[in-house]
């Protein structure tokens, strides 16, 4: 009978593990991806330099607050920028976070390497 690879002792000593500080960044990243609103909050922003609150609400279907909850939660994080014109909100996509997410993925491609 041939041990599968995961037997070998030496191949698991070679894996490398997941600091614990990149494995806490992951999970908190990915946690914001984890709500459906979200995601389409991000999805619409992505296609336009930036939208107001009140459009969002519209294609989304929802309530203000509950809209702007979402988009607080996504600027805490630094996914999504503000700028205030009158009395309306705009919000546009950080180019940069979505830089690290490419790159946490590839990270995590490359570890199966």
């Amino acid at each position: 009978m041939s041990k599968l690879p995961s037997d070998d002792p030496e191949e698991l000593a070679s894996l490398h593990p997941l600091d614990d500080e990149c494995a806490e960044s992951f999970v908190r990243f990915f946690k914001l991806f984890a709500d459906e609103t979200r995601v389409r909050i991000l999805h619409y922003l992505q296609q336009r330099h930036e939208l107001n609150v009140q459009n969002i609400c519209e294609l989304l279907g929802q309530t203000q607050p509950a809209v702007s909850h979402h988009l607080a939660i996504l600027r805490e994080n630094n996914l999504v920028d503000m700028r205030r014109s009158g009395k309306h909100n705009y919000y546009r996509v950080v180019p940069e976070r979505f830089a690290q997410l490419r790159y946490y993925i590839e990270l995590l491609e490359s570890q199966k390497a």
